[in-house]
């Protein structure tokens, strides 16, 4: 609407029912960056019931938008968790999320695009985890996109489409 797009969000109960109780009265939420082309790409229930998501958007920039990534939390109500930086929302220029998990101490671990195809881990609160990788990043060598990851047994194991893992 209005030339931007949202990220919406929804729960259902057990019976494929909408839940009403989540985000009252409607069961959803929908949160729009003000731009086109928003897309959430990953999602995760963290242990206290609040829930991470990740994706992709773009900013006009030239003909073409220059794609930025967002990461977001809400509370286990449908209400945003304004612990994280910007209001529950935190973003760099340049880049793109493919897949994202929470570790078990509630850290965001994601792949994407930053300067390079990468791996990055972000705090609890939304900041670059600084003692990971160089400033909360790993690069990754190749020119296929990363586009998952899983935890196994303490360490990380990533995806390209051409099937090759790198782990770390």
């Amino acid at each position: 609407t209005g030339g931007s797009d949202y990220t919406v969000i929804s729960r259902f109960n057990t019976n494929g029912t909408l839940d009403t109780s989540f985000a009252s009265p409607y069961g959803y939420t929908s949160r729009s960056f003000g731009y086109q082309y928003q897309k959430c790409v990953a999602m995760s229930l963290l242990s206290d019931g609040r829930i991470a998501f990740a994706g992709t958007y773009q900013v006009p920039n030239g003909s073409f938008g220059e794609p930025r990534y967002f990461i977001t939390r809400m509370l286990g109500d449908g209400s945003y968790d304004l612990g994280l930086p910007g209001n529950g929302f935190t973003s760099t220029n340049y880049s793109s999320i493919n897949d994202m998990i929470v570790e078990s101490d509630n850290k965001f671990l994601v792949v994407g695009f930053d300067n390079g195809n990468c791996v990055m881990r972000f705090n609890e609160d939304g900041t670059r985890d600084l003692g990971f990788g160089t400033s909360g990043k790993v690069i990754i060598n190749g020119t296929t996109s990363v586009r998952s990851v899983s935890i196994q047994q303490g360490d990380f194991t990533v995806a390209n489409p051409d099937g090759i893992g790198v782990a770390g």
